[in-house]
């Protein structure tokens, strides 16, 4: 979980499914402003850094070593 004034970005790992989705809550408003995102790489995936309008992921080698694949960024209000 990462937290930007009052956005609370949510990482929630489906083991079974081997897929990481991620939400965007909204503290103030007490709503989701989007809800289980996915992406092409749904497993080995995580947030490298959240700011006002842009999330900073990172994918993982595909070994469990835990080294960066390469990273993208996520434009929070076009959820591209």
């Amino acid at each position: 979980m990462r937290s930007n004034n009052n956005l609370l970005l949510i990482s929630t790992r489906h083991e079974e499914r081997r897929e990481v989705a991620f939400s965007l809550f909204d503290t103030s408003r007490v709503a989701f402003v989007w809800k289980d995102v996915v992406f092409e790489e749904d497993w080995w995936v995580g947030v490298s850094h959240f700011s006002k309008d842009v999330i900073v992921f990172h994918t993982f080698e595909k070994n469990q070593s835990y080294q960066v694949a390469s990273i993208f960024g996520f434009d929070l209000s076009s959820q591209e």
